[in-house]
């Protein structure tokens, strides 16, 4: 091999090594709010897919967050039966537990809640009167999602949020006197992508391949 084919072979080799590689970059984070009233229900929330166009998607970053409460409430029923007295002997209070999930995107936040003993007058004006409230209760987490990835690719992608709860209410009501709970919960879901960028020569390593490849020319014209 002659000296200016080594040189052109060192050349164009130099050129495929300083290609810039492929690296780990994040999307701009995306965030949707949600929010509960009641013990049970669902919200859509949608984001951006993946742009393919950036590079290979490796991993879905999921955050999340919600605050929770339980309200104790009581009515007078029928209307016009007057005030009534509750909590005596035993003070009214309610015991719930709220949780919200999405399976795909792995959420799952829970808590079991109590308020305090009441012990008071329910008014009688035709309403649901707060007679206690637990929370709010801050609760979040997070999750990497590495498998199933085609799915978050290009679009919307459209997740469920859903509130599932179950409480009860304990203590002195009276004969006149509804008694309930109810749960509340609201927060928000930010997903973000991370992806290796697609390669691209950098300038200098198009300068090296365009020298590389002209000495392989002469070389070869040289040897003919």
């Amino acid at each position: 091999m002659n000296k200016l084919f080594q040189i052109g072979a060192a050349a164009a080799f130099g050129a495929m090594i300083a290609s810039t590689p492929a690296h780990a970059l994040l999307t701009t984070p995306e965030t949707e709010v949600f929010s509960f009233s009641g013990l049970s229900g669902n919200t859509p929330l949608t984001f951006n897919g993946f742009n393919a166009g950036l590079g290979t998607l490796v991993e879905v970053l999921v955050s999340f967050s919600a605050n929770v409460s339980l309200t104790n409430t009581a009515a007078v029923l029928p209307v016009g039966s007057g005030n009534q007295v509750v909590g005596s002997p035993t003070p009214l209070s309610a015991t719930g537990t709220l949780t919200v999930f999405n399976g795909p995107l792995g959420i799952f936040l829970t808590d079991s809640l109590t308020t305090p003993g009441f012990v008071g007058t329910v008014i009688d004006n035709n309403t649901v009167q707060t007679v206690g409230t637990a929370g709010p209760s801050v609760l979040g987490g997070s999750n990497s999602i590495t498998t199933g990835l085609g799915s978050f690719v290009g679009g919307l992608n459209l997740f469920s949020i859903d509130m599932l709860g179950s409480a009860t209410q304990t203590g002195s009501t009276g004969s006149f006197v509804l008694g309930g709970a109810t749960g509340m919960a609201e927060g928000s879901v930010t997903i973000q992508y991370r992806y290796n960028e697609i390669s691209t020569p950098e300038p200098a390593s198009m300068v090296l391949l365009g020298a590389g490849l002209l000495g392989l020319g002469l070389a070869r014209r040289r040897k003919a």
